[in-house]
């Protein structure tokens, strides 16, 4: 009793609700849960929290719709864990799991949060997609992300932004570090089984620098 006089906090609701849950009383957790997103409902955070004990509850009460909705929900708002993708992907019938990756898909973009993309273009194989995601922004921390993804499907398209980075970098390289960067990149692409493109490249950018001792000494050990 002195502790329902405290419910209102977040830590003492929680108790109440697993306490709930383990006499399997889910229609007292799922109110509990409920009331506590009404009060709490400034705290994102929080409200997450209640999301989650009713997820748990809608798993134990095999209410499918009701996990495919709050699995989906979890996912698009909180994408610090993958185990709300591998809820959805196990309860959503297969013939409707392609509908609901374009949903998330298109919830993700409008919703500002593309940087979520990538994740689960790999986790679906849409190499092309992200193939695109890497071209629109090719900054070298993108490519050496996820170019190992890439290279078995699309290694050409992988070569020629090797090459475009490379030539990036090698405009504003201005000392040993800077020029040591640009010809990681140019071992990249010959690892790609570019040696004659990578030769040609060592001649042009050479040919420009010629009063870059360091940078020559650099491409020489390419």
């Amino acid at each position: 009793k002195y502790l329902e006089t405290m419910i209102h906090l977040p830590e003492i609701r929680k108790q109440f609700v697993e306490k709930a849950i383990s006499v399997k009383n889910y229609s007292r957790a799922k109110e509990l849960c409920n009331q506590g997103m009404i009060s709490d409902k400034k705290f994102a955070g929080i409200v997450h929290q209640w999301n989650e004990y009713l997820l748990n509850i809608a798993q134990r009460q095999k209410d499918i719709p009701e996990v495919i909705r709050l699995a989906k929900m979890l996912f698009l708002s909180t994408f610090n864990s993958q185990q709300f993708y591998t809820v959805l992907k196990k309860f959503t019938p297969p013939e409707q799991w392609a509908q609901t990756v374009e949903s998330m898909i298109i919830a993700l973009i409008t919703e500002g949060n593309s940087d979520y993309l990538p994740w689960l273009y790999i986790q679906e194989k849409m190499f092309d997609r992200l193939l695109a995601y890497v071209q629109k922004d090719p900054y070298p921390s993108i490519i050496s992300e996820y170019d190992k993804y890439l290279i078995p499907y699309f290694a050409a398209e992988i070569a020629d932004l090797y090459e475009t980075t490379f030539r990036k970098l090698a405009k504003r390289a201005s000392d040993r570090k800077d020029y040591a960067e640009c010809c990681r990149w140019l071992r990249r692409l010959k690892k790609l089984g570019e040696k004659d493109r990578v030769t040609g490249l060592i001649k042009e950018i050479a040919a420009a620098n010629l009063r870059k001792p360091a940078f020559l000494d650099e491409l020489r050990k390419v």
